[in-house]
């Protein structure tokens, strides 16, 4: 296990790109946070480093430390663990400047105490700049922490419970993902939990200002969470195309996210595991270092380059996701959601999966009643009219797979989940019938509001008992 709150050296981020770069450099803005200093030049907010065949994590923590004070890295211990040597010779090589402290004292879903307690470290270190390395969590807790570091004593608590801090200058964000899925490496939102209710931090400037996409970071990822990941990122795109609160930023960056899952995901699932089987890691990522030295030379290159390609194109795609719902606010999907998780302990992008190609078809339908007379206009939210929410779900589908329509959408879910060996309904993910008008009964009802179709509680259980394999009457 990682020493807890350990010294090691200041992390930095200059990344030369390979083929398919969405940058070929990466160099960092100083965005101060209060009373600080980050850097002597002018680093633009979300660059994208894609780094997959080259040192890209190594050489982005040697800018860092470059251009740093001081570092705050907050990184997911069990992706550390998971990860094995090739973490290890990560940290070791930030250990000769000493300028960096580390915090892994987190949960998988982080509690205000947790962003308290990293946000008093930023206080006595002095940190002007915090890099996380991690899944959602680490990056939840990193921004929430970012927020509060920025805050007065007196504002800190209130920071970490969700309570608008508009004034503040959050310290700036390095994100280096080691999921794709959540996308909060693309938002400025982050979740905490404070005495067991989730609360929502929305800061402009908790908005990273680089993400590092390096697919040696994600071959720790067991098969199962790549999948649900890679869903997530899948439903995020398909949400926002038809989201009450679209707009034409968030819809063009669903359309890139959408459009590259729909080619990539599935051979980019089976490339991740078969990566962590090339590289000899089921249970470690990089087994000595004379392979880590590889990672630049042609060798690597010639044999893991179609391999590397289809993992970081999910990794890109979740990118874009993760700027989509910014812009656009998840819908329906995903409010139907929640309770599946908090009660039956699916996994989130799953739970969302098993509701999605269902929801596509209601809005769909309902639509199409509404256009006709059939159902009041009232029952569209979408402000261009049903007319619009057809097309966007249209649209949306076929992100799903190659000539799927809204009608074959819930098989097309199915097939697709039943193909990465997951539960494909929700009675296979052992959610009991008799519960599932009480889940009606209980969606989110502000994530329900940014649908484009206004549900009814009969429309939601009809739709949960669809999902589910029977009959609504």
């Amino acid at each position: 296990m990682l020493a807890r709150s350990r010294l090691l050296a200041t992390a930095s981020i200059r990344a030369t790109g390979s083929q398919g770069c969405v940058s070929t450099r990466c160099v960092f803005a100083g965005r101060s946070g209060k009373g600080r200093h980050f850097g002597t030049s002018s680093w633009p907010h979300n660059v994208v480093v894609h780094s997959a065949l080259t040192r890209g994590i190594e050489d982005a923590m040697k800018e860092i430390s470059r251009t740093s004070g001081s570092t705050l890295l907050v990184i997911d211990e069990t992706a550390v663990v998971a990860g094995g040597s090739f973490f290890s010779i990560l940290l070791a090589s930030l250990r000769a400047g000493a300028k960096a402290t580390l915090f892994t004292e987190f949960s998988p879903n982080p509690k205000c105490e947790e962003a308290e307690a990293a946000a008093e470290i930023i206080r006595r270190t002095r940190a002007d700049v915090i890099v996380a390395i991690g899944g959602g969590s680490a990056l939840d807790v990193a921004k929430v922490a970012a927020l509060a570091g920025a805050c007065t004593k007196d504002e800190q608590a209130g920071a970490c419970r969700g309570i608008p801090m508009p004034h503040v200058t959050p310290l700036p964000l390095i994100a280096c993902p080691t999921t794709s899925g959540t996308g909060s490496e693309g938002t400025q939102f982050a979740a905490i939990y404070d005495n067991g209710k989730k609360r929502s931090v929305d800061h402009q400037g908790l908005m990273p200002i680089a993400v590092v996409l390096d697919s040696r970071l994600k071959a720790s990822m067991p098969p199962s969470v790549a999948a649900v990941t890679g869903l997530d990122a899948l439903a995020h795109c398909v949400e926002s195309r038809w989201a009450t609160g679209a707009t034409p930023a968030g819809i063009s960056s669903a359309r890139l996210g959408g459009s590259t899952l729909l080619d990539s995901l599935p051979s980019a699932l089976r490339s991740h595991a078969e990566l962590r089987l090339q590289l000899g890691t089921r249970k470690r990522l990089m087994p000595d270092m004379e392979l880590l030295s590889q990672l630049s030379g042609s060798t690597w290159k010639n044999s893991h380059n179609l391999i590397l390609g289809d993992v970081d194109r999910v990794s890109t795609a979740s990118y874009h996701a993760g700027k989509a719902i910014a812009e656009c606010k998840t819908t329906a999907g995903h409010a139907m959601s929640y309770q599946l998780t908090q009660r039956y302990g699916v996994p989130h992008g799953l739970a969302v999966s098993l509701n999605l190609g269902h929801v596509a078809l209601a809005n769909w339908t309902i639509a199409n009643e509404i256009r006709l007379g059939n159902r009041p206009l009232t029952d569209c939210n979408h402000p261009d009219g049903p007319n619009a929410v057809i097309s966007a779900v249209e649209e949306a589908c076929s992100w799903m797979g190659h000539g799927v329509t809204p009608e074959t959408a819930p098989a097309t879910m199915m097939k697709l989940l039943l193909s990465l060996g997951l539960p494909s309904t929700l009675s296979e993910a052992n959610v009991p019938a008799c519960d599932l008008l009480d889940l009606a009964e209980s969606v989110d009802p502000v994530r329900l509001g940014n649908n484009p179709i206004r549900f009814s509680t009969e429309d939601l259980h009809t739709i949960l008992c669809t999902a589910h394999g029977v009959d609504s009457s």
